[in-house]
């Protein structure tokens, strides 16, 4: 029900009746009624927003940062984005592989083949002249 009494101003002091604390005025519509500055009941202070901060990584905040914490880093990265984690585990193993992997090898007896060849050896020497074939038949048989 709507009261046409008038509003309370803060100011004054809060000696009222039931009937008067439980009235919601007119000018007390829908989502204003929590913001109300005369109504005792829903008297609140409104809140100020405040202003997000702009942070310049799309990161959560809870995000650790590697050069501050590394293992502390990598064991959220495990955990969060295994995929970019693992991959980065593997793509270093190479470099770190390659001057420790060869000697390995050799002393355990795997030897590197011989290269395939690319070319066909070419013969060194005189070139032999065939004989014996139908060409040379041919031949003798127009002249």
């Amino acid at each position: 029900l709507r009261s046409a009494q008038p509003c309370i101003n803060a100011s004054q002091p809060r000696d009222l009746s039931l009937n008067e604390v439980t009235t919601v005025h007119h000018h007390h519509h829908h989502h204003d009624a929590i913001y109300s500055h005369c109504h005792p009941i829903v008297r609140h202070q409104r809140q100020k927003k405040k202003k997000k901060k702009k942070r310049l990584f799309a990161m959560s905040p809870s995000t650790p940062y590697f050069w501050s914490a590394p293992f502390k880093y990598c064991r959220w990265a495990c955990r969060e984005r295994p995929a970019y984690f693992w991959s980065v585990i593997i793509g270093a193993a190479g470099p770190i592989a390659m001057p420790i992997v060869p000697p390995l090898r050799h002393y355990y007896g795997d030897i590197d083949p011989p290269p395939v060849p690319v070319t066909y050896p070419v013969p060194t020497g005189p070139r032999k002249v065939l004989t014996g074939f139908d060409d040379e038949e041919a031949d003798s048989q127009k002249s």
